[in-house]
């Protein structure tokens, strides 16, 4: 984290701008666009450097944030915690390996007194490795490559993430962006299944068979076709630390 970067955060009923480790905003606005605006000029002034946009961070971020006494793994925007430690270090190593299992992405960790006086850069792990095998070089999800890999045809595929069953066979509504989204939310957990639950193809079984009984039985593929895959992220991230099963 550069110390131009700037913040932009929700604050009351405004949007303030903060730097990473200010205790104080920069300014508060009526609007998100104008206090990302004043970020932005801040940024420029300062000779470059990034504007973070709370609610628009990567999925795989993870916050490490004071919580009582103790420390907390969250995502962005999350409501429960992944998990609860007696140390900040313990926190930030867990939350280290959530992003790692994730693909990559950033850890933004808070100091003792509020500020976020740190974040670190995470690169991806066999997560990363599993879901880039399925992507052509524009980084779009080869529907053809995961079909094959799975033994489904394109109809049950397309449904197996909630998609109309002919979206996969018109390309483009198969490179569209909330089908690129679907295919990715499944490849992502799949992959992260498939590290303990013994290949792809064991993973894929407990994704769209194994009732979850944190979500009343349901499965990781009605959760996604409901639009809930950001809940079985979660999920996957209480497995990861030692939470239910």
């Amino acid at each position: 984290m550069s110390k131009n970067d700037r913040y932009v955060v929700k604050h009351g009923s405004g949007w303030a701008v903060k730097a990473g480790n200010a205790h104080r905003a920069s300014g508060v606005y009526d609007t998100q666009g104008q206090a990302e605006r004043a970020a932005k000029e801040i940024v420029r002034k300062l000779g470059g450097g990034e504007v973070r946009i709370q609610g628009r961070m990567s999925k795989n971020d993870r916050y490490v944030v004071k919580h009582g006494s103790d420390w907390a793994v969250k995502a962005d925007n999350a409501q429960r915690a992944s998990g609860l430690y007696d140390t900040q270090r313990a926190a930030e190593q867990a939350a280290k390996e959530i992003v790692r299992n994730l693909g990559g992405g950033e850890v933004h960790i808070q100091g003792r007194h509020g500020q976020f006086r740190d974040s670190d850069t995470v690169g991806g792990g066999k997560t990363a490795t599993f879901v880039s095998s399925y992507l052509d070089r524009k980084g779009s999800v080869v529907v053809d490559r995961v079909a094959d890999t799975f033994g489904l045809s394109k109809q049950q595929l397309a449904l197996t993430v909630g998609l109309k069953s002919e979206t996969l066979y018109r390309e483009k509504r198969a490179t569209a962006q909330k089908t690129q989204a679907r295919m990715r939310e499944m490849l992502e957990i799949v992959g992260r299944v498939s590290v303990w639950a013994g290949g792809k193809d064991q993973a894929m079984a407990w994704y769209r068979a194994e009732p979850l009984p944190a979500f009343g039985g349901r499965t990781a593929e009605f959760l996604v076709k409901d639009g809930k895959a950001a809940a079985v992220r979660d999920y996957l991230d209480h497995v990861a630390l030692g939470g239910f099963a």
